[in-house]
């Protein structure tokens, strides 16, 4: 092991790492520190996938997504990182512990939640495999993203495969197993499908059968939440329903499920498939407005033109009205002109 750090216990163990809370020596301070399996550092896509995951959280910078502070090879070429140390649950637990979670308390982790999506998006990265186990939450009710070892950055991937499904199969938004290409929709899926279980209490697809499993993801889909809570408010069934719609055009982005849980209200717009989204910074400024042809009408029979289009002739000209008699001379009336002055004859 390394001498910077001393294990104190060992938290959880995944399919890239093992979790262990440590002190830093030098700092004297509590840290989680992460080291990679030597099965999957012996292999070259793992060890890709681990060093992106921490190149990934070293470019955030943002208060619900996990910290990286430190990232380093042991002696016995071992590689690890530390990030902060979360005193809290992940959703999977709480969920557990508190099930059904009331919707106030599911509401502001879903808000933070999405927040962090979005930030993710903003910067053309995927998450793709947000679930409860990823999500934790700490005492003060501050939540936080996990876990970006299948995160892809800009359009790109060194760890998929052509036709290879990455993630956890029962947090997989729909249009994956069609074979349709990574999109923000599918991490607005895992939010919703995580924040279903939180107030419904329950996984929402217990199926162990992948092949069940995924006819019904493709079938039916997640089961109404109004089915399962009738006291939950109507915008928030709405937006939950939305974000774990089988169709990827019916799901709000992340920011419209973050500003619908601020607002407590439904999102108003459903998101066009490819649309770009509007950015938040600048809100002052007014948009800018699309340039369309307007129809053209035809003149009226006063000659007169009634809208856009080309210019009807001029009609006969119009005579003013005789003017009462009042003693002065008509100004209205047109006189000849006259020179002032003396006239030069030029030579």
């Amino acid at each position: 092991m390394t001498t910077r750090y001393m294990i104190v216990e060992e938290l959880g163990e995944g399919a890239m790492g093992t979790v262990y809370r440590a002190v830093q020596v030098d700092l004297k301070r509590e840290v989680a520190l992460k080291v990679l399996h030597q099965d999957v550092q012996s292999s070259l896509n793992g060890l890709h996938r681990f060093k992106r995951e921490v190149e990934a959280c070293a470019a955030l910078n943002h208060p619900n997504i996990i910290r990286i502070l430190d990232c380093d090879e042991m002696a016995d070429g071992c590689f690890y990182y530390t990030m902060d140390l979360i005193r809290g649950l992940d959703l999977a637990s709480l969920a557990a512990r508190e099930a059904p979670v009331p919707a106030d308390r599911v509401v502001a982790l879903m808000a933070q939640a999405a927040d962090a999506v979005a930030h993710l998006h903003d910067r053309s990265m995927l998450h793709r495999d947000i679930k409860p186990r990823n999500v934790m939450v700490d005492d003060a009710g501050r939540l936080t993203l996990m876990d970006f070892g299948l995160v892809k950055l800009h359009e790109r991937t060194v760890l998929t495969v052509t036709g290879q499904r990455v993630g956890t199969p029962k947090y997989m938004a729909p249009e994956l197993f069609r074979g349709e290409p990574d999109a923000p929709a599918r991490d607005v899926y895992g939010l919703g499908l995580t924040f279903w279980e939180l107030l419904a209490g329950r996984l929402a697809f217990p199926e162990r059968d992948m092949q069940k499993l995924v006819t019904i993801i493709l079938g039916r889909g997640v089961e109404p939440i109004s089915g399962v809570r009738s006291d939950l408010p109507a915008w928030l069934v709405d937006l939950v329903t939305r974000c774990v719609a089988i169709d990827p055009r019916q799901r709000p982005t992340a920011l419209q499920v973050k500003e619908s849980c601020l607002g407590r209200r439904p999102v108003t717009q459903a998101p066009v498939a490819g649309a770009p989204r509007r950015s938040t910074r600048g809100a002052g400024a007014a948009p800018a407005a699309a340039v369309v042809a307007a129809p053209r009408r035809p003149p009226s029979p006063s000659g007169r033109s009634t809208g856009p289009g080309p210019r009807s002739p001029p009609g006969p000209p119009r005579r003013l009205p005789p003017r009462q008699s009042s003693g002065r001379p008509d100004r209205r009336t047109i006189r000849p002109w006259r020179p002032r002055g003396p006239t030069r004859t030029l030579p």
